[in-house]
Formats: structure tokens, C-alpha cells, sequence
């Protein structure tokens, strides 16, 4: 037996009713601390385990979460960790120790099985948290305007008209702002991803090129970013969100994605300053504070100066300062220097780009940790020098002050990170089929690219068109944006979930960031939800998980029908056997006992003879399919050659080829391992069908192929292909699409059935040129 290397059918039911046991353990919960402690909990008491342990420590949209839970004894030896991401941010680990070495593979699957969905449920718990967060941010902010405007409300009564039109304005601004820059920066973003894969083929000055459009990229949206700041600031929502992270490290990054920049522009970057300094800040703010300083720097200082970034530290306190060498400010300037929109005469005079916004918000992020800026003009050598002072360790929010020996979180930046490139998989295989709503052509062009090279991909222009292309083509999942015409995307994802029956699930890409929209996107029903502009890797790696899910759900759905069906029906196939095989064995000999003149090759016995023996055999065939059907459990699995299977298969079947065209591809250079008589059985099955199909002077088409994980075997055939609206009945059993008589309605649920018990999978993919069966046999 070959049970160890694949699992068998009641090895993978086993795991997926732990799988969900566990899910189910932390389902309903918002509460984060319960969560953690209910997935601990789970995988030591219902998966078995010896030990588990969930650590939580990141900022998420300027809310910091911290959370230790763990259940049972982690044995080093038998331990695994695994990172947790959620919105393309690390946000801790889960450490889980198998409970014995027999254990690691069975246990090894339901981990995989239940990761994204445990992720997916602490994502709910963490937006639960920020929702808590947001509302007690809005009750303060509603009780301190209340008091305000009834104490003003008659000296301000007749500017209330103009202040609601001006705020709207405003609102719709920066809405604006928000979305038209980060769909183009999205656009920017993928290319530079696609160029980043081809590193390798590109000259020095190309890479520089790419360096320059990346630290570009950053800084526009840096600029959005900060006036989405500057409109939370209005608004009484501008905080912080201290977490512990090596500042000297964050600095340095900093400084370093200025290098090119710097380089071209003649000017020396230096750090001076410790290598490394443990702090609880808040990291964004600090890049946004500094990097504005060194924006300001690069641009007043001239070619061949020199810019210096320094760090300094206390027990109490860090200092930071960027000092250039360049004219020095306006001293004039100084006193207006931290209003809004305020520009220094020499900088107008000069012609510095700049929106006067830099230091404004600077100052505000400032003053919210504690902290005081200082600005000096120097003349020998000239030069201006911005310094900042902030408490070393502030109070991470929900964490009590004296929580500090935590593991470091050393600069978070998108481009210093390796760039992976997925496994690419054959364009004739997709392994989904997506559609696409997107309004900009440009994007869903290059979102399709990307896609594309794994999955089908159907696009759409507006919601009204995408829900005409969900019912023809019938996704596995859709992924949308939410600003679209006629109709958006949460319509769009509403009306898709109502209307479709195959658990697809929806993806929501927008340039849309607040808590608010994400809430909207999940309360219609969308299961994740991606903040423009991405990379091409999260894309992608998000898919990949939501369509696993998909599977697992799918095969649980088919497993538990199939099993039912089989215990229905294998006591009537047992009880019809005997008298069926009875029947048979006593018709030959009853048929000798005829006279010979009955006996003829025209006459009557003759004929009522093979009308019983052929009944007969139908029904005892029958019962062999039924009872085959039901059967489960392992099967004994040896290496076979597929070439030779398929030429036993056509052998069984060559009266069915004489008028059609057999056409094999075959690209397996070692044999499949397998119940060789099982698979001959499915192929024989598979064939039929399709030359029924393909009819006379029609094709049949075979190919089979090694896959990262799988051996694939499509079928295909020239035929019309199986209708949608019967692909999810093809496999149930006792249904056909055959003329009455010439079929049972077993075959497929039997094949079916036996690649389940290979721990495979038979199901049926849509080509443009019509449906294939597809067998996967694990390796």
C-alpha cells in the first residue's frame, strides 16, 4: 500500500472535518484576544498538536495590536512558524509543534488547509478592532463639535450654507485626488514590478532609470498621502501609532531611497549616527516628518553640497536632524514656516516646485508624539538645519507602557524587499477563470497581463456588463474595482453573489482606503479587498488563496455528496446482484433445454434469449457500477507508464475510433503512480464520452503533463462541449446527457469517485473552444 504518500479518501475527509472544527472554533468572533486564543486553543485540543502560539505585533492604518496566545508545549524539534500577513503586511507569527513525528505530514495538510481562513479570521478581528477604534474617534469628535457650534452658533449662522458647500467641495477633492492619482500610480507600480522580474537582462542605467521611477512613484504618493492627512487633521482624525521598531534602521532606509536622486543631483548623503536604537514611535509619522525635511533639503541645496542626516539618543529622548548646505531660509520665513501652504519668497522667486503643505503636517505629526521641532539658519557655512526631539518609548495603544521587550521592527519598505516571481504554469492550463471589472482600460490591460499567465481572464468596463459576462462565463472569481459606471462595485458584488451558485468569491481592488469603503466592500459580501496601487506578487498571492478556499469548499460539498449517494444506493445494488448474476448464469442453460428448432439463428427462442441475457447483463453491470460507486477508502497505488494505460484504454474501445481521430500529447518522461486498472477505468469513461461527443469524422483529443504538484490528463473533444447550466449535474450520479438506453449516468461519478480515493480530482474546465475533462493525480 501506498498510503503514506497520498492520502487516502478518508484521510482527506478526516482532515477536512478537523479543518473544520478548527474554522468553526473561531468563526463567529470578533474579538481579537478571543480569536487568538480560540485558533491556540483549536489546534492543540481539536487538531492535535502538541503546542501552539499566535504573536501579534504591528500598526495597521495608524492602529497599533499587540496579542501573545498560546495553548499546550512547543518542542523545538517539531516546531514550524509561519508568518501572518493580512493587506500585504507581516503582522506576527503562528508557531505550532506537531505532536509527533508520524503526525507532520497529516498535520502539515490541515495547517495549509486552515492558514488563510484563520488569517482571514483575524483580519475580521483586527477590522472589528479598528472599527471600535474609529467609532469612539468619531462619539469624541461628535461631543467636542456639538459643544462648539452651540457656542457659536449665532455669530456663525449665516456662513453655515458656504462652510457646508466648502467642506463638501473639499471632501470631493481629495476624494478625487485619491482616486485619479493612485489608479495611475497602480498603472506605474505594475510596470516597474514587470521590469524588477528582468532585473537581470537591464544595463546599469536602466536599473538606475527603474530606481528613479520607483522613488518617484513614492513620492507622489507620498503627496497624496499627505493631503489625506491634512484632511484627517481637519477632521479631528490625525493620530499616532507608536510601535517598537529600530529607528536607526528606519532612517537609514530613508535616507537610502534618496540615493539616486541624490547621486544625479551631485549632492552627498551622509548618516551620522548610532547603527542601531530600540524606540516605540510611530514609524510612519517619522518618515513622513523626516522625508519632508530631506525633500526640502534636496531641493535648496546646489550641486556638490552635502546633506547630513543625524540621530542621537537618551534614555529619554531621540533627536533627529537633517542639515544641507544650501543658502539658508528666508529669516523672514521662519515665523509663517509651519502654516499651511506657505511658500518662502526665495523659493518662488526660484523656481522650487512645492505645495507648502510639507511642514505643516510635520509639525502636527510632531506635536502629537510630544515632541518640538526646531529650524536654524547657519551662515558659516551657510546652510538651514531642521531638528526634531520625541520621547524615546510612547504608549502603544491597548499595551500597557511597560510591554517593551518585543522583537524589533526594522523599516518596513516595499522596494528593498526580494522580488519573487511566481511559478508560471503552461497558457494551455489556466487554472481559473477570472473576471476583471475595471473602468480604466490602460490598468484592466495590465491587471490582465498578470493574471493572464495563470488564469483565464474576462474583462469588463462597467458592473452591468460584468454581471451580463458572470452569468455566460460563470467565474471562479471576480475581482472589481468600486468607482465604475452605471454600476459599482458594491452593487456589482451584491448582485454576482445572488445570482451565481459556485461559491466564487469577490475581490475588491480600489484606491479607496478609508474604513469606511473596506467595511462597505465586506458587508456586500466581498471576502478580501486590496488598496491601489499593489504589486503584482499580492495580486496574485491573494488570488491564489481565495481560490483555495474555493477548492477546499467545493470538494468538501462533493465528498459528503458523493458518500451520501453511495450508502443510498449500494444496499439496492446488493440486494439486486445475487438475482441478477442468478438470472444470468441460468439463462444459457435454459436456452439448451429449448428444442433445436427454437434454438435457430431466426427463430423466436432465439430472439426472447438474447433480449433476457442482455437485460439480464444490464442490470447485473449495473449493480457492479453502483456497488463500485459506493466503495471508498485507499487504493494500492504502483509506478504505470500512462502510455500504456491509454493504449489498454483504446483497445477496450476501437470500434468507437474507426470514424473518429484519436490525438495524443503526451509529455511525461516518468510513470504515474497509481491503481493502474482504476485509471484505465475513468480513461475508458473519459473516451466514450468524448467520441459519443466528437461524433463521426470528428477529433478526441488527449494530452498529459507533469505540474508542480499533479500529474494533469485533459480530454477534450471537437463536440459542442457540456452545456453551463449541466456542468455542476455532470457528475451526480445517474444522470446522463446519452440518448435513453445508451447510458446509465455512472461513469463519471465513478471516475470521479476513484480519483477522489487517489487523493486527485476529476472535474471539468472551459476552454474558448469548449469544456475538457481534466484528471489530476497527485505526485
Amino acid at each position: 500500500m501506498n498510503d503514506e504518500k497520498t492520502p487516502s479518501l478518508e484521510r482527506q475527509t478526516r482532515l477536512l472535518e478537523t479543518a473544520i472544527s478548527v474554522i468553526q472554533a473561531v468563526h463567529d468572533d470578533m474579538n481579537l484576544e478571543r480569536v487568538a486564543d480560540g485558533i491556540v486553543k483549536s489546534l492543540v485540543e481539536v487538531a492535535g498538536f502538541g503546542g501552539a502560539r499566535l504573536a501579534i505585533d504591528a500598526s495597521l492604518d495608524m492602529l497599533s495590536i499587540a496579542q501573545q496566545s498560546h495553548a499546550g508545549t512547543l518542542t523545538e524539534a517539531l516546531t514550524r512558524h509561519t508568518p501572518i500577513f493580512i493587506r500585504g503586511t507581516e503582522i506576527g507569527a503562528i508557531s505550532v509543534s506537531f505532536g509527533s513525528t508520524d503526525a507532520v505530514e497529516e498535520q502539515t495538510d490541515l495547517l495549509e488547509f486552515v492558514l488563510p481562513t484563520l488569517f482571514l479570521a483575524i483580519d475580521h478581528a483586527v477590522s472589528f478592532a479598528e472599527v471600535l477604534d474609529y467609532r469612539a474617534t468619531l462619539e469624541a469628535r461628535v461631543i467636542d463639535r456639538t459643544a462648539e457650534l452651540a457656542q457659536a452658533r449665532e455669530e456663525l449662522e449665516h456662513s453655515l450654507d458656504e462652510l457646508r458647500e466648502a467642506k463638501s467641495a473639499r471632501d470631493r477633492l481629495f476624494a478625487n485626488i485619491n482616486h485619479e492619482i493612485r489608479t495611475p500610480l497602480t498603472m506605474i507600480k505594475l510596470a516597474t514590478d514587470a521590469l524588477a522580474h528582468q532585473q537581470h537582462q537591464l544595463g546599469s542605467v536602466e536599473r538606475q532609470h527603474l530606481d528613479e521611477i520607483n522613488a518617484a512613484t513614492r513620492r507622489l504618493l507620498h503627496l497624496v498621502d499627505s493631503l489625506l492627512q491634512l484632511s484627517a487633521g481637519d477632521e479631528g482624525k490625525l493620530q499616532i501609532r507608536p510601535s517598537t521598531i529600530d529607528l536607526a534602521a528606519t532612517l537609514q532606509h530613508l535616507l537610502a531611497s534618496w540615493t539616486t536622486s541624490a547621486a544625479r543631483a551631485g549632492i552627498e548623503l551622509r548618516y551620522v549616527g548610532p547603527d542601531r536604537c530600540r524606540a516605540t514611535v510611530d514609524d510612519a509619522a517619522i518618515d513622513t516628518v523626516i522625508g519632508n525635511f530631506i525633500s526640502n533639503a534636496m531641493k535648496f541645496t546646489p550641486r556638490a553640497g552635502r546633506i547630513v542626516l543625524t540621530m542621537s539618543e537618551t534614555p529619554e529622548h531621540v533627536m533627529v536632524s537633517v542639515r544641507d548646505t544650501g543658502p539658508g531660509i528666508d529669516p523672514e520665513y521662519i515665523p509663517r514656516l509651519f502654516t499651511r501652504f506657505e511658500r518662502s519668497r526665495s523659493a518662488i522667486e526660484n523656481g522650487v516646485g512645492g505645495t507648502g503643505i510639507g511642514l505643516s503636517l510635520a509639525k502636527e505629526l510632531v506635536d502629537l508624539q510630544g515632541g518640538t521641532i526646531e529650524v536654524t539658519r547657519h551662515d558659516d557655512p551657510p546652510g538651514t538645519s531642521f531638528a526634531v526631539t520625541i520621547p524615546r518609548y510612547q504608549r502603544i495603544v491597548g499595551v500597557a507602557p511597560e510591554v517593551d521587550e518585543r522583537p524589533l521592527a526594522i523599516g518596513r519598505y516595499e522596494d528593498s524587499e526580494p522580488v519573487r516571481t511566481p511559478t508560471e504554469r503552461p497558457a494551455s492550463a489556466p487554472e481559473a477563470t477570472i473576471l476583471l471589472a475595471e473602468d480604466d482600460e490602460a490598468l484592466s490591460h495590465h491587471i490582465t497581463q498578470i493574471l493572464s499567465k495563470h488564469y483565464r481572464v474576462i474583462t469588463a468596463q462597467n458592473g452591468r456588463v460584468a454581471l451580463e459576462l458572470a452569468a455566460i462565463h460563470v467565474p471562479d472569481l471576480l475581482v472589481t474595482d468600486l468607482e465604475m459606471p452605471e454600476m459599482n462595485g458594491l452593487e456589482l458584488t451584491r448582485r454576482f453573489l445572488e445570482q451565481q451558485s459556485t461559491l466564487s468569491p469577490v475581490l475588491i481592488v480600489s484606491a479607496h482606503s478609508r474604513l469606511a469603503e473596506r467595511l462597505a466592500g465586506f458587508e456586500a459580501g466581498a471576502v478580501d479587498y486590496v488598496l491601489k496601487p499593489f504589486s503584482a506578487d499580492e495580486l496574485l498571492a491573494r488570488i491564489r488563496s481565495q481560490l483555495a478556499l474555493r477548492k477546499l469548499a467545493l470538494k468538501l460539498h462533493e465528498t459528503q455528496k458523493l458518500a451520501a449517494m453511495g450508502m443510498l444506493s449500494s444496499g439496492l445494488a446488493h440486494e439486486l446482484r445475487n438475482p441478477a448474476n442468478a438470472l444470468v448464469n441460468a439463462l444459457e442453460p435454459f436456452y439448451e433445454l429449448l428444442p433445436v428448432i427454437q434454438r435457430g439463428e431466426n427463430s423466436v427462442g432465439t430472439a426472447l434469449y438474447e433480449v433476457m441475457d442482455a437485460a439480464a447483463t444490464q442490470i447485473r453491470d449495473l449493480c457492479k457500477n453502483i456497488l463500485e460507486f459506493s466503495r471508498s477508502g485507499a487504493v494500492f497505488k504502483r509506478p504505470e507508464e500512462f502510455a500504456a494505460l491509454l493504449r489498454r484504454a483504446t483497445l477496450v474501445l476501437k470500434d468507437r475510433f474507426v470514424d473518429v481521430e484519436l490525438v495524443t500529447t503526451l509529455e511525461l518522461a516518468e510513470p504515474v503512480p497509481c491503481a493502474g486498472p482504476l485509471i484505465e477505468q475513468i480513461l475508458i469513461n473519459l473516451l466514450d464520452n468524448a467520441a459519443f461527443a466528437a461524433g463521426p469524422a470528428g477529433k478526441v483529443f488527449v494530452t498529459a503533463r507533469r505540474e508542480p504538484t499533479v500529474v494533469a490528463i485533459e480530454v477534450g473533444d471537437t463536440g459542442a462541449g457540456v452545456p453551463l447550466e449541466l456542468v455542476e449535474r455532470i457528475f451526480d450520479p445517474f444522470f446522463t446527457t446519452k440518448p435513453l438506453g445508451q447510458g446509465t449516468g455512472l461513469g463519471l461519478s465513478v471516475s470521479r469517485r476513484i480519483a477522489l480515493n487517489h487523493g486527485g480530482d476529476l472535474r471539468v474546465v472551459r476552454r474558448d473552444a469548449g469544456t475538457v475533462f481534466r484528471l489530476e493525480l497527485p505526485v
